[in-house]
């Protein structure tokens, strides 16, 4: 949206931890307590399933509020800590693929080592590593309870099961929550032990050889049949770990085809919005070529008129000269009769007023002004279908950043309405794409909602907001190319958005607070309205905003509100 620089107080609530960190956890809550708790947990945050589903980051304060509710749901710390380790692989998504390693202590270091992935306040390091074990000092930018803690303990001794191994086992010697400057982790990461087969087979040849020594006293069995096992205990370890790997590969290739689709599907949506801009453009250029035409004409027109009105001008001005005449002629005469007599002054000044306004007007006698209005196709446009095209339009517009979306409908929504659609593309373009892009990180909503009488367009974003001595200039026509390097307001797009709805008989109206957020409402009349001519509008179309943009004083909230 059109928003402002953020001030660094608004900038350090935003976007420092991943909500990765509680995929488990919810999910845990959801296949064990049922959706309802899911929903009673994030009831008092701004976070919401999708949220959680696609990754994107929060502030520590909402994660805090979130972990404080899903703790009264377990019955102490321990089963609380699991429950973030909780089918792991499926929290951490593609991730996983990129911190593979060769054996779990080495997958341990390396998660150690990428926790800017997972949140941007905190820093970990590996101060000893031994057989089975290693030591880990962790510390944060922030101030984190004993819950954050909780969470990150359930997470990093989930690793192991990642390969189908035991969890680690954490012992605290120091934390953060309990006043410490760091928290001190020694932790014991369960091997896999690569010689059980051969050590099987073996044992399971010896034993045979055993066996048929006694019954058949035979020698080469003491020796043939051990190396038998100990070979077929190696080559089931060796299919065994032939098996993984392929299974990796096809985990490995399903994400990255579930990755090109969700990139191709983006691509096509911003190859379509491309299309709307070029056939919008197609649009204007066939209206600026008939105003070109329509100014030929008259052109034409008054060159073969001019003459003719020049005449009738000359003729109507020569007219009017001999009562004006008169007039001023009757005037020195009441003056010498009345011999200036201060009780007539009046009446003679006002006199004297009105004749020198009448020649005025007669030296302004013809001005024409002359315009051409282009008139408005009327296309049917279904409110359930746009639900979904909005929704598509919007990922795309956010792919690949952090940036959550939706596009919901309410009950009061009309079912469709009459409007050009080309000029109802280009407001919600605008908005959308001023939305992004003044957005870095959190969330925008669309609501399509409204009455029998209009269509309500609600876009909210988390972005930079709009100081308030500025909110009222972001829609006035530059008198020059809008330069947008310190990211101010595209006053273009605005103005573009003013107009569009001026002709249409629409409304727009616009909250904002600086760090919060801005809201914009886009009221579409659901039948085309005759819309009354104006006259000519300021250079600055400051009467146009004053007639179309009504400012909201109410501020958006901290984040948008989650759907129902």
């Amino acid at each position: 949206m059109i928003d402002a620089p953020p001030s660094e107080d608004a900038d350090r609530g935003r976007g420092e931890l991943s909500l990765r960190i509680v995929g488990g956890l919810l999910r845990h809550l959801e296949e064990t307590a049922g959706p309802a708790v899911v929903a009673e947990v994030l009831e008092e945050t701004h976070i919401t399933r999708e949220d959680v589903a696609r990754g994107h980051w929060a502030p520590l304060d909402e994660l805090e509020r979130l972990l404080a509710n899903a703790r009264r749901h377990y019955p102490d710390d321990d089963r609380f800590t699991e429950a973030f380790g909780y089918r792991l692989a499926e929290t951490l998504g593609p991730m996983r693929y990129l911190a593979w390693a060769t054996s779990p202590m080495e997958l341990f270091v390396r998660g150690l080592r990428s926790i800017d992935t997972l949140s941007s306040i905190s820093h970990a390091e590996v101060t000893e590593v031994g057989r089975g074990r290693l030591r880990v000092r962790y510390w944060s930018d922030r101030v984190e309870s004993r819950l954050v803690c909780l969470s990150r303990i359930g997470q990093l001794a989930a690793l192991p099961t990642v390969w189908g191994l035991p969890p680690a086992l954490f012992e605290e010697s120091a934390c953060i929550a309990w006043g410490d400057p760091h928290c001190i982790y020694h932790v014991h990461v369960p091997e896999r032990r690569r010689l059980l087969p051969e050590v099987l087979g073996l044992a399971l040849g010896l034993t045979v050889a055993l066996v048929s020594a006694r019954a058949y006293g035979t020698q080469l069995a003491m020796v043939s049949l051990p190396l038998a096992g100990f070979l077929a205990g190696r080559a089931w370890a060796r299919e065994r770990e032939a098996r993984a790997h392929r299974d990796f590969a096809a985990q490995s290739a399903q994400a990255l085809r579930d990755l090109v689709l969700e990139e191709a599907e983006a691509r096509r949506e911003l190859v379509e919005l491309h299309e709307r801009q070029q056939k919008w453009t197609r649009h204007v250029e066939a209206q600026l070529a008939e105003r070109v035409a329509a100014s030929q004409r008259l052109i034409a027109r008054f060159a073969a008129e001019r003459e003719a009105h020049a005449h009738t001008v000359r003729g109507v001005s020569h007219d009017l000269r001999n009562p004006i005449s008169t007039l001023v002629l009757l005037e020195w005469q009441l003056r010498r009769a009345l011999h200036d007599d201060p009780s007539h002054r009046e009446m003679l000044d006002d006199h004297t007023a009105a004749v020198d306004q009448l020649d005025r007007l007669v030296d302004e006698l013809v001005r024409a002004v002359h315009g051409t209005k282009i008139a408005r196709a009327t296309d049917h446009l279904e409110i359930a279908p746009m639900v979904d095209r909005l929704q598509s339009r919007l990922r795309a517009l956010v792919y690949p950043r952090d940036i959550g979306v939706a596009v919901t409908a309410t009950g009061a929504a009309p079912t469709a309405i009459e409007v050009d659609s080309l000029v109802f593309d280009r407001v919600v373009d605008n908005l959308l794409t001023n939305a992004v892009k003044y957005t870095d990180r959190g969330r925008i909503e669309v609501e399509l909602g409204g009455d029998a009488e209009q269509l309500s367009v609600r876009v909210t974003d988390t972005g930079r907001g709009i100081d308030e001595d500025r909110i009222q200039e972001i829609f006035r026509t530059p008198a020059e190319p809008a330069r947008d390097a310190r990211g101010r307001p595209s006053k273009v797009g605005l103005s573009t958005v003013v107009q569009l709805l001026a002709e249409i008989g629409g409304r727009l109206e616009v909250t904002s607070r600086v760090g919060l957020g801005t809201t914009f409402w886009a009221h579409f009349p659901v039948q085309p309205v005759q819309v009354p001519k104006s006259g000519p509008e300021d250079a600055y179309g400051e009467e146009l905003v004053r007639r179309i943009v009504r400012f909201r004083s109410d501020p958006p909230a901290d984040r948008p509100k989650r759907p129902e």
